[in-house]
């Protein structure tokens, strides 16, 4: 069966509001490594207007987006988490989407060889989107696309 998210965290629905989410540790799994499909239709973790978010030391595997940041999230934190054979080619491993004033740190993004998609580089693109802005990038593998103005890429 198929489902949309492996973990989301989302403030955009008619929701109490919340600040601070911790998602930590967690094994997410879209597929195993030798089926020619994924069982996430969207991301393996999605941060959805999400103020004070913290996404650490998570590992990710075969998901279509491996981390989503995206709609408005604020003050958040992505750090060392491992994606593995993430994203399409037409989607990206991880992305930061019209958010702002975040931290994305010590990421490591993989191919997995054998993988029954063959993504290879496909498989390895951080990309912030804009209008993301006011973002820092810091120590990740491999080193993301920053489109904002005010973001910084320290390597």
């Amino acid at each position: 069966s198929m489902v949309t998210n492996g973990i989301a965290v989302n403030a955009g629905n008619p929701t109490v509001a919340f600040r601070g989410v911790r998602v930590v540790g967690n094994t997410v799994i879209g597929a195993r490594h030798s089926a020619p499909f994924n069982r996430i239709a969207y991301a393996g973790i999605l941060v959805r207007s999400g103020p004070g978010v913290t996404v650490e030391r998570n590992t990710v595997r075969r998901a279509s987006r491996g981390v989503v940041v995206d709609s408005g999230s604020r003050d958040f934190t992505v750090r060392g988490n491992t994606l593995i054979a993430c994203g399409t080619g037409g989607t990206y491993s991880a992305s930061i989407e019209n958010s702002y004033g975040g931290r994305f740190i010590s990421n490591e993004l993989r191919d997995e060889p054998g993988d029954a998609l063959r993504l290879g580089p496909r498989a390895l693109n951080i990309v912030e989107v804009s209008p993301s802005d006011d973002n820092l990038f810091q120590g990740n593998r491999p080193k993301p696309t920053v489109t904002g103005k005010r973001s910084r890429l320290v390597q």
